[in-house]
């Protein structure tokens, strides 16, 4: 802080308490660019259809005609392809408003994940110390490869 504010002189303590009064404006975090790259899920209509019962009954008194068709669980539409992809994209989004433009499935952090990550950074902490402490180039390319792909 002590780069920013300067303590010691009367100049920087004035605008300290200055700067301490002035009016300012509190701007929300926001992003500049949001892009949400989805596969919305297939719209499904539920028919409603009468109960396997009605069907058993039906049979029994010969009039299984008037019946709507049965479709079997197992059988499949013909037009059960996927959806396509689609592209999004939003301009200077606020950070609380950012699950509004997600779809609806939410990213899931699992503890493996957080596992992977802790391993990542202690191996990129460790090929930067081993670079300081021994001065290799080997150990200075690893910490500069690490660096790079982990950050």
């Amino acid at each position: 802080i002590e780069n920013y504010v300067d303590f010691f002189s009367k100049k920087g303590r004035k605008n300290l308490v200055t700067n301490y009064f002035k009016y300012s404006t509190l701007l929300e975090p926001s992003y500049e660019e949001v892009v949400v790259i989805c596969r919305p899920t297939k719209k499904v209509l539920k028919r409603i259809t009468p109960p396997k019962w009605m069907y058993e009954a039906a049979k029994i008194f010969d009039m299984e005609d008037r019946m709507p068709i049965l479709k079997n669980a197992t059988s499949k539409d013909a037009d059960d392809g996927m959806e396509a992809l689609e592209i999004r994209a939003f301009n200077d989004v606020p950070m609380a408003n950012i699950l509004a433009v997600s779809p609806k499935n939410k990213l899931v952090f699992r503890p493996a994940d957080a596992f992977v990550f802790d391993f990542v950074s202690v191996a990129t902490f460790l090929a930067l110390a081993g670079s300081l402490k021994f001065d290799s180039p080997k150990l200075d390319l690893l910490a500069l490869v690490s660096i790079t792909l982990f950050a």
